[in-house]
């Protein structure tokens, strides 16, 4: 999980998906002879589905997680959790202000306490910080690190399924190791 200025998130790694996803780009496109505007047309329904995967996923699995975590703003922060629009499954935890009292709509300062606030809640107060969170410092995580299996589990399989349904659409008829 990484800490952003607005909030903290995660991308959910596939193995050989750099390799996937740079071909559908124009430089991908140019190599491998396929035609551009179905590349372009390809990337847009892979972002979307991509982004619907995410939100399903954090709809279904991440803010449950999360919201039955130990640390004292873990329901608050839970309805923080959205999918982001991107190519890849990216979740983000503080990318909406939480039911709390402190953040007011429209205040740029809210980002900052966001993914400070996120950050807490999974893995408690940082070295010499006061303790809010009322859990211990985890390193490895209170809620998404060790749940990052199941998250994984449920999701990965989904994902790879709409990356070749792109590559085919995008008239790619060979498929080498990798995904």
């Amino acid at each position: 999980m990484g800490q952003g200025s607005s909030g903290a998130g995660f991308t959910i790694g596939v193995q050989g998906i750099n390799e996937s996803l740079s071909i559908l780009t124009k430089a991908g496109a140019n190599v491998h002879g396929l035609d551009t505007g179905a590349v372009f047309q390809s990337n847009g329904h892979l972002r979307a589905a991509a982004r619907s995967l995410a939100e399903d996923i954090a709809r279904t699995t991440v803010r449950p997680l999360v919201a039955a975590g130990p640390a004292a703003q873990s329901a608050e922060m839970a309805g923080t959790i959205r999918g982001m629009s991107d190519r890849r499954v990216v979740i983000k935890v503080g990318a909406t202000n939480p039911s709390l009292s402190g953040f007011t709509p429209g205040k740029a300062s809210n980002r900052k306490w966001r993914g400070s606030l996120a950050w807490g809640v999974e893995r408690g107060p940082g070295p010499g910080r006061p303790n809010v969170y009322g859990v211990a410092r985890r390193e490895s995580g209170h809620v998404i690190g060790p749940n990052m299996g199941l998250i994984e589990q449920r999701t990965i399989p989904r994902y790879r399924t709409l990356v070749l349904e792109a590559l085919r659409a995008a008239g790619v008829t060979s498929f080498g190791r990798g995904l």
